[in-house]
């Protein structure tokens, strides 16, 4: 199910379709290369990287925050990448053996990472691993939706403990606005615990950061 791909990123990009806003469909460019074309690539001094071949099927699954979540592995996603063109193992291989392998059977994380699922059960269907529960959670973003990043500066804590005085009020002020909590006092995690409901965060809206 493995074969080498030969694509750079601005190949990726010129013949990709965008799908869900990011993510790129890959159409399978080198699934059918012959071994005369990957010889000639080699010899052109391109590294490959390695593909798995998905098929036409429907990968579903409950999300114990955004429901139920299906993804058509073919249409929606195409071959993914298992091995890098660097030889490192690319990230959706190395989650599930990773995860397995420390008997990980819960996995929360951000909704930005939910299109990545189906592709990682896929995974886990032909290693015969087991699933674990998992739960996307909603983003904090910026303004107009902006995503977060440390290369806009944003929310660094040492500007938010400059800003709130203590990691008590911090966490407070974060679980208030997203609605963990009933007001944005400040609080440990520990005392949040007795509140905590996974139907007080917002399904699949992003919440601004204020």
């Amino acid at each position: 199910l493995i074969y080498p791909c030969y694509c750079t990123r601005a190949d990726l990009h010129a013949a990709s379709a965008p799908h869900r806003g990011e993510k790129l469909v890959y159409p399978g460019t080198c699934r059918l290369l012959s071994a005369e074309e990957r010889a000639a690539k080699e010899a052109s001094g391109r590294r490959p990287a390695m593909r798995l071949r998905t098929r036409e099927e429907v990968i579903s699954f409950h999300d114990s925050i955004q429901g139920d979540y299906s993804q058509n592995l073919e249409r929606d996603c195409g071959d993914f990448l298992v091995r890098r063109s660097d030889q490192a193992f690319a990230y959706q291989l190395a989650v599930v053996v990773d995860d397995a392998a420390q008997g990980v059977n819960s996995v929360v994380r951000g909704v930005d990472l939910l299109c990545s699922t189906p592709q990682q059960i896929y995974l886990q269907n032909l290693l015969s691993l087991p699933h674990p529960i998992y739960g996307h959670i909603p983003l904090l973003v910026a303004e107009r939706d902006r995503r977060l990043s440390k290369r806009d500066h944003d929310a660094s804590l040492d500007a938010l403990l400059v800003r709130f005085g203590s990691p008590e009020a911090i966490i407070g002020h974060i679980a208030g606005i997203v609605g963990l909590a009933p007001t944005t006092e400040p609080a440990t995690p520990e005392q949040l615990l007795s509140c905590f409901s996974l139907k007080n965060l917002h399904g699949r809206i992003q919440i601004a950061w204020i």
